[in-house]
């Protein structure tokens, strides 16, 4: 524990005539898990943030040692609202990027949608990381401020050809050559009599074949090359008693992932089946769909592909569209015979992840379409704290002021009452009115909308 730390806790705790309230006990929970960064412990920790927390974490930013333990506490915080919050969400803005931490990128997004509801739009930077730095340098510029300068990388020298043990056989020499995508000793290896289709027996990758392996990594000559030589391109992974994420899934459903529409195409030329389900009933269409490949979705459709294939917990491709702000694939399937009311098990409509996202553009398709502006949530299984929102609820909720704004124009219920029911753990939640929900940033002006439109 840094030695500020100590001293501030020691003068915390000795001064007992200080008539400044004693915040050693908000440091001494939270400090801890900070320094710890640990994603579970921070995603814990971010329910047990009290009001009286508040001013006492954002002062501890101020006196944070690194940018990570930063990203910590803006991570912990994320769900609070405080006015002194926006300077410290303008600071972490700041941060250099560390290549392939994600977290930090994540990060950002939360401390933008703080600044302004503008930026408050996580799902679109998760799916977007160039959109992501692109505002991130705008609110730094408006607000008179640069990133952290971040040392130039050194240019890299090209990469060279990774080695492949040669004393290995010519199964496992295929299965490592195609993994990391050495074309000339694939070659190599089908030559001193490689199996083509050989699979990987245990580890993270039981049950890969090599043409999986390549599609995985994106290796897309080598996979080329072995659709060519009449690899199985319908194999699937194995179930196992508790399936990974992987399980079941063919090449196609990895050239479906990665938009890559020459090899799509091949496989399908050479018999690969577009309709088969992974153990979590997710097909080509639906990754195609989630990640926002238009083309490869209207290609898939085009070749026959079910717009109705439901994945485990009832969603369509058009509902993970919806779930990952992909509008123009959303749309696309809407012409399709998808229709703008049609929820999963989860309960939710597509306008109410709309509005719990902020997807303006989205949610303006989609009450065009005849979404129901007044759905009301079914709150099955875990998701019975969100039994009774609407898609307003699910607005005001979330501080979205201009979602607020046109779900009311186009009709939505201002005096809906939420009936008294229980949180996912159990506990009773009281009945609420839609006023009831409006909290923390951008309350004030949501409670404005709401009172005008007739709220009580």
């Amino acid at each position: 524990m840094s030695n500020w730390f100590n001293r501030l806790r020691n003068r915390l705790t000795n001064q007992k005539s200080d008539p400044q309230p004693d915040h050693s006990q908000t440091i001494n929970r939270f400090l801890p898990i900070i320094e710890g960064d640990d994603f579970d412990s921070i995603e814990e920790a971010r329910g047990f943030v009290q009001p009286e927390d508040i001013e006492p974490l954002i002062a501890l930013y101020w006196r944070l040692d690194s940018w990570q333990q930063k990203r910590a506490l803006v991570d912990v915080m994320q769900d609070q609202y405080h006015p002194d919050m926006q300077k410290m969400m303008l600071d972490f803005l700041r941060a250099p990027m560390a290549e392939g931490d994600e977290w930090v990128e994540l990060a950002k997004a939360v401390a933008l949608g703080f600044m302004d509801e503008k930026y408050d739009r996580f799902m679109t930077y998760y799916n977007d990381r160039k959109l992501l730095a692109h505002d991130v340098k705008e609110v730094l510029r408006k607000n008179g401020l640069a990133a952290k300068p971040v040392p130039e990388p050194e240019k890299l020298a090209p990469k060279p050809a990774q080695k492949i043990d040669e004393t290995k056989s010519p199964n496992q020499r295929l299965m490592d050559a195609a993994t990391v995508g050495e074309l000339t000793a694939v070659k190599t290896a089908l030559t001193d009599g490689a199996n083509i289709n050989v699979t990987i027996g245990g580890g993270n990758y039981d049950g890969c074949s090599a043409l999986m392996m390549a599609l995985m990594r994106k290796r897309f000559d080598v996979a080329d090359y072995l659709i060519d030589l009449g690899a199985d391109v319908n194999h699937k992974r194995p179930a196992k008693h508790t399936p990974d994420r992987t399980r079941g899934q063919t090449p196609l459903w990895w050239a479906a992932n990665h938009g890559h529409l020459a090899v799509a195409r091949k496989l399908i030329d050479k018999g690969a089946d577009v309709n088969t389900a992974d153990h979590h009933g997710g097909t080509p269409l639906t990754t195609s769909a989630s990640s926002g490949h238009l083309d490869m979705v209207k290609f898939l459709v085009a070749e026959g592909a079910d717009v109705h294939a439901q994945i485990y917990d009832g969603r369509k491709a058009f509902n993970l569209a919806v779930t990952n702000g992909r509008k123009r694939v959303a749309e696309y399937l809407l012409m399709v015979g998808n229709e703008p009311n049609e929820s999963g098990s989860s309960g939710y409509t597509p306008l109410m992840i709309a509005a719990e996202n902020n997807f303006m553009d989205l949610a303006k398709l989609l009450l065009k379409q005849g979404a129901d502006v007044n759905a009301v949530h079914s709150g099955p299984g875990i998701y019975v704290a969100m039994r009774g929102w609407t898609p307003l609820v699910f607005a005001v909720r979330s501080g979205y002021v201009r979602m607020t704004k046109l779900l009311i124009q186009s009709g939505a219920d201002v005096n809906h009452v939420v009936a008294a029911g229980q949180n996912y753990d159990g506990k009773p939640l009281p009945e609420r009115r839609v006023i009831d929900f409006a909290k923390g940033k951008r309350a004030e002006s949501i409670l404005k909308l709401l009172r005008d439109a007739g709220a009580e």
